[in-house]
């Protein structure tokens, strides 16, 4: 259920509601967690240590940790609730402390960051493969509206390096400082000539020969150059969108594209030396294409990581089709 926009306006005003599947979250302590174990801030669901050695994404839902529940997204919160009364809720997240979200076309998986944990959902899988489509995107367009309102949109700490200004003469920045990194994350990834369903799924996902389909989208801050403010570099969010063919960033306030990469074109995707002594630039990854080197900060560590895997993928497919000589 998506909210009727002409409806009249209020902070606790409904954008989407539907039945959503939890799993249980994962923390972004890493040290608390591990320490607390299930010891929570009151989420029944409990907590998951969260590893960063990838090697491919995991498809599976165990059906033991299945909880289906009514998910209601507010102007002013997101609340998950035992029925559609509404009657008893599980969790209600304030809107300033939801950061960010994504949604997973691949697997069908929707993820609310917020300060202290990762809320992941799984969209039901009904009867009708474009239903559940909508539903995701209804969901998507919904939580974009969330984000966009005022103090609904802070995804990592501002300051002087960022302007949520958009001009028309703002340019993306090619970052010539962009290079390899020590990489505290291992995101590796090879195809054996035995994978499983599940894995050819995963690969069938960025396989270019395919119809040209959405892998992941969400929303990323890279440095453009400001002309009001004699070509300074600042950090600017954008809407981005990467599909088996390209990797496109749009404006957050117009929509309009901005700028498409194709994913023939990219060489590799890395995590950057960032700055121990600034825990914002904690999170920074750089595109690498044939001719430049962009470079991007994702909201938390964990999305970081999916993006570089996410791309990785992308480059490995196209390396085995040439290899083939497909």
């Amino acid at each position: 259920m998506i909210a009727d926009p002409t409806a009249p306006s209020g902070q606790h005003d409904i954008l989407m509601a539907s039945n959503l599947i939890k799993k249980p979250s994962t923390s972004q302590n890493k040290t608390s967690a591990a320490q607390s174990g299930s010891g929570n801030d009151g989420d029944s669901d409990g907590v998951t240590q969260r590893h960063h050695h990838h090697h491919h994404r995991h498809l599976w839902w165990p059906r033991a940790t299945d909880h289906h529940y009514w998910c209601v997204l507010r102007k002013n919160q997101f609340a998950y609730y035992k029925t559609k009364d509404e009657r008893e809720a599980i969790s209600v997240i304030p809107r300033f402390e939801l950061l960010n979200f994504k949604v997973s076309e691949l697997d069908g998986i929707l993820t609310v960051y917020t300060p202290s944990k990762d809320l992941i959902f799984k969209f039901p899988q009904g009867q009708n493969e474009k239903i559940d489509k909508e539903l995701m995107h209804d969901w998507k367009i919904a939580l974009e509206k969330f984000l966009s309102s005022p103090r609904g949109n802070e995804i990592v700490t501002t300051g002087s390096d960022y302007d949520e200004d958009e001009d028309e003469d703002d340019l993306i920045v090619v970052d010539e400082k962009a290079g390899p990194s020590s990489s505290k994350h291992s995101c590796s990834l090879t195809m054996d000539a035995q994978l499983s369903r599940e894995d050819k799924k995963f690969y069938r996902m960025f396989d270019p020969r395919n119809g040209e389909h959405q892998v992941c989208s969400g929303i990323l801050y890279t440095k453009v150059k400001k002309k009001k403010l004699f070509n300074r570099a600042k950090w600017q969010k954008f809407n981005v969108e990467l599909t088996n063919i390209s990797f496109d960033l749009y404006s957050f306030k117009t929509g309009k594209l901005k700028k498409s990469i194709k994913l023939n074109k990219i060489v590799d995707c890395i995590e950057l030396d960032n700055d121990a002594k600034n825990r914002s630039d904690d999170t920074n990854f750089a595109l690498i294409t044939f001719d430049e080197r962009l470079s991007f900060k994702a909201a938390n560590d964990q999305d970081m990581v999916d993006w570089i895997i996410n791309f990785k993928s992308g480059i490995l497919i196209r390396k085995k089709l040439k290899a083939n000589n497909v």
